[in-house]
């Protein structure tokens, strides 16, 4: 944060000093409005009203550019991409990958989030599942940070098995609604016939 200068002067024994110090100029988020803020506020908390959306699209437009829009879900699932070489005496590996995009109320890119797990089976029992991987794509600036919170396998060796991943990504939109979290989270249920049910939430 940059720091502004306040010049002051005080006469002492006919000398005049002169003192530097330094002051924090306004954000610009401590002129908001309160209603403006409270909205904000509820998109954050997933209470996301119309009113409150028609305000911020017409009003604030550049602050609903950074607001996400939890209600808006955009998702492409894989039905498997297999392994080449990968397929001897009924065994087989496949690759399977979710992908999702939360955007902002305005619908610019917030964030997108992929994760993905190779999957081999036989036909009658899944031989390996791998764990989870995961990518955060073209990340806005009100993106701080993210971090895996859960990525576990379980059913290997039965007829079907289970991948998940969560991470947790913060944000900021308001100086003093930080850190805000999302947790975009992918499932992967795998079975033993070599497909699969892909399930991938952003937020």
């Amino acid at each position: 944060m940059k720091l502004g200068k306040v010049v002051s002067s005080v006469l002492l024994g006919g000398v005049a000093l002169v003192s530097l110090a330094p002051i924090a100029p306004a954000r610009a988020d401590e002129t908001l409005p309160e209603r403006a803020r409270a909205a904000v506020e509820r998109a954050v908390e997933g209470t996301l009203t119309n009113e409150d959306r028609t305000l911020l699209v017409t009003e604030y437009p550049e602050l609903a550019a950074k607001v996400p829009d939890l209600g808006a879900v955009e998702t492409e699932d894989s039905e498997g991409t297999t392994e080449q070489g990968s397929t001897v005496a009924g065994r087989r590996c496949n690759t399977y990958s979710g992908r999702a995009i939360q955007r902002s109320l305005l619908g610019s890119v917030i964030y997108r989030f992929s994760h993905y797990a190779t999957v081999c089976a036989d036909g009658t029992k899944v031989l390996s599942h791998s764990n989870p991987g995961y990518a955060i794509h073209e990340p806005q600036g009100i993106i701080d940070s993210w971090e895996v919170v859960d990525s576990k396998v379980s059913g290997v060796g039965s007829a079907a098995s289970t991948s998940r991943i969560q991470v947790r990504v913060r944000y900021c939109v308001l100086t003093d609604i930080c850190y805000a979290n999302a947790y975009p989270t992918g499932t992967i249920q795998a079975r033993a016939n070599h497909t699969a049910n892909v399930q991938t939430i952003p937020a």
